[in-house]
């Protein structure tokens, strides 16, 4: 961000030389993220109550995420528009490289997203 000020500013005749001319960026050593085993997504799963409406939505969360390999920032920008369960797939519009992708829901996904049966007026 600050080389891209001081570039533009240096075009603008503002100033001479960017002070970060010839600056390189620093090496971080990237850590590969630890991915949960199918036990441990279990036991999440344990702690979502299909009998409230938080417990199913979390539900469809941690599944969507498990079964997809959706990035989290990937699933806080869906809108609902975005999942087609009826084709068991969903859009991914703000993925990490700008493109659209489509993923396929499994079927345990699609089975956290629809809603339960309601109770009918005779019973």
């Amino acid at each position: 961000m600050l080389k891209a000020l001081y570039a533009w500013t240096v075009e603008e005749e503002e100033i001479v030389r960017s002070p970060l001319a010839g600056l390189k960026a620093p090496r971080v050593a990237e850590t590969p993220v630890r991915v949960i085993e199918e036990d441990e997504y279990q036991r999440l799963l344990d702690t979502c109550s299909r009998r409230t409406i938080t417990g199913r939505r979390d539900e469809a969360i941690l599944s969507l995420l498990w079964w997809s390999g959706m990035r989290r920032g990937e699933l806080v920008a869906l809108d609902v528009a975005d999942i087609d369960l009826d084709g068991a797939v969903v859009t991914v519009a703000a993925s990490k490289t700008g493109e659209v992708r489509v993923l396929p829901l499994h079927e345990e996904t699609v089975t956290a997203f629809e809603r339960p049966e309601r109770p009918s007026a005779a019973d």
